[in-house]
């Protein structure tokens, strides 16, 4: 007897009977919330003209580069973790385009052209749960899963207990101290820092693309990241605590938002560690002395 899975409608069935069945889909955390080597990694797809499914940031069958996606499977997971019914945009090729994740569908905003879209695990994952002497097998190619007992699979959905949340022997930080921000994601306590990729729609997002949009009025904003570093965080609010314990008052603080140029593979150490003051005069010069140099104005840095 021979059974057909539908993957967008999640059910299962056969030819010889009228009997539908609901399928579901068992994973670890998607790798935009875990760094574990267990955790899940989830590809994008878009059907193209040729009706050849697409992985975002590939070349698409006709071969034409000028059509290829400027973002990731990654960016897409780490918008998509985040709300899983809003709409994620971007830009491709002069055209604005939007993901709607509640619909799997990409639409041209301009031309209003709809394109249905596709997320689906990566590649072959095999790995043992010690503590629930569980065992899981997901080949795409074969779409073979295997789950040893019920009890089992209770104990994998559901493999914390009260409000901690176990995986892999990592805690992951609940982020219910006072000095860390209530909307920031989970992060394990191994992570150091992360950067999240922030969707148009978010606050953080809408207030820093308009201190450069205000300057600079035909900008075009490519990505902007949220830094999530507790060290950094934490000293930047002891500082502040110390602060208000000497002029009583938040307003005279004057805290601002500033910007900073430099070079793109001074990011991720800058997101690490803070700025490196040794390395002035190698952007601006040290028109004001030694130190690194901030601006509130984007084009005094560019």
């Amino acid at each position: 007897m021979e059974w057909k899975a539908n993957f967008t409608l999640m059910k299962i069935h056969n030819d010889s009977s009228i009997h539908t069945y609901k399928i579901r889909r068992l994973s670890t955390d998607s790798a935009a919330l875990s760094n574990s080597s267990k955790a899940t990694v989830y590809d994008w797809y878009f059907l193209e003209n040729n009706n050849a499914w697409t992985k975002y940031g590939d070349i698409d069958s006709t071969g034409n580069k000028s059509f290829t996606a400027n973002l990731s499977s990654k960016d897409i997971e780490s918008n998509f973790i985040l709300n899983k019914k809003s709409l994620f945009k971007y830009k491709m090729a002069n055209f604005e385009y939007e993901l709607d994740f509640s619909k799997m569908i990409q639409r041209n905003i301009s031309t209003g052209k709809e394109r249905e879209v596709r997320r689906r695990p990566n590649g072959k994952l095999l790995f043992t749960y010690d503590n629930a002497n569980l065992q899981y097998e997901s080949d795409i190619s074969k779409n073979t899963k295997k789950i040893h007992s019920e009890k089992e699979r209770e104990v994998y959905i559901h493999p914390h207990k009260n409000s901690e949340t176990r995986f892999d022997g990592l805690q992951l930080n609940k982020m219910e101290n006072d000095d860390i921000p209530g909307y920031w994601r989970p992060m394990l306590e191994t992570d150091s820092m992360v950067r999240v990729l922030l969707t148009p729609l978010q606050k953080e997002y809408v207030e820093v693309n308009k201190l450069l949009t205000d300057e600079v009025k035909n900008a075009t904003v490519i990505s902007i990241h949220g830094i999530q570093n507790p060290f950094l965080w934490r000293a930047l609010k002891n500082k502040k605590d110390q602060l208000l314990l000497k002029y009583k008052d938040e307003h005279k603080l004057n805290m601002q938002k500033l910007f900073h140029g430099t070079k793109l593979e001074n990011i991720e150490q800058i997101c690490e560690q803070n700025f490196d003051w040794r390395l002035h005069g190698t952007k601006t010069g040290q028109l004001f002395g030694r130190g690194t140099y901030f601006s509130n104005r984007y084009l005094q840095l560019v």
